[in-house]
């Protein structure tokens, strides 16, 4: 049974590590929450390891200026992107191969932050791809039928799509909007192969713990998402946090949704806040 607290004040003694989560923890895609940065400030100073971990399709340096324009300054913290990791299979591969794929790049217009050109030849016809990458999103409800053609042409095609962001739903600002996640589960669902990158996938946990020694006994996931944060802490092994005003701001019972999904975090908190 998950435990409501007030702040992470109440369960800092118990953990040394911390991953956590940006949009819907630190901001709301625009600003930062009101407390996030001085909670941030406060575990730094209480020598705790912290650790963005993050499913941006971008590498992590986009990430760190997105932290220093919210007000935070970044110093030996790690930022673990799914954009990262996204690179980093691309680039094994190529080494491996050493041959160029050809991609059609969906939503490339909205994210140059990933230069895909060092790995594959780029194409703007669907009929000649060998794979589809999706980085697009839909800024709102009336827009979720938008790139059904492409996908359609895809499938035909038995190309297999691959999705540096798992995620579903975000808010920017007040605002919901449908990332590279939805798109990839309706191709899924209408009979594609995806490939994921990020969480809750167990790759980007390996990935951010990789070459350290950190006490599972010890990290907290933070997160506001279920399916991504929660879940892959649970896969993982470690604890975690759900912050309830994050993407299910507007839920009237939250107790209910979540035992619906029997995905249970260790903690729920209204904000990232101490």
């Amino acid at each position: 049974m998950q435990r409501y607290i007030k702040g992470l004040g109440e369960i800092a003694e118990k953990y040394q590590t911390y991953l956590i989560d940006m949009s819907g923890v630190v901001h709301n895609g625009l600003n930062a929450y009101p407390k996030a940065i001085n909670t941030l400030n406060t575990l730094k100073e209480m020598q705790k390891d912290i650790i963005f971990f993050t499913n941006a399709p971008r590498p992590q340096n986009v990430v760190r200026k997105k932290l220093g324009d919210l007000g935070y300054i970044c110093g030996e913290e790690k930022i673990i992107t799914s954009g990262d990791l996204f690179l980093q299979e691309l680039q094994r591969n190529f080494r491996k191969y050493n041959h160029k794929s050809t991609a059609y790049v969906l939503g490339y217009e909205y994210n140059r932050d990933l230069d895909l050109s060092e790995f594959y030849n780029l194409t703007q016809d669907i009929e000649q791809a060998e794979v589809l990458v999706i980085l697009a999103f839909l800024e709102n409800s009336d827009e979720l039928d938008k790139h059904d053609e492409i996908l359609k042409k895809a499938i035909g095609n038995n190309i297999v799509a691959l999705c540096p962001n798992p995620d579903t739903v975000v808010y920017h600002g007040n605002e919901l909007r449908y990332p590279a996640g939805f798109i990839a589960n309706k191709y899924e669902s209408l009979g594609g192969v995806v490939r994921y990158y990020g969480k809750p996938y167990m790759e980007i946990y390996q990935y951010a713990v990789k070459d350290s020694k950190y006490d599972k006994s010890k990290m907290l996931a933070i997160g506001d998402n279920l399916n991504t944060d929660i879940l892959g802490a649970k896969n993982f092994g470690i604890d975690s946090l759900l912050i309830s005003k994050g993407i299910y701001k507007n839920f009237t019972n939250l107790d209910l949704f979540i035992k619906g999904h029997k995905i249970i975090p260790n903690y729920i908190c209204d904000y990232f806040q101490m």
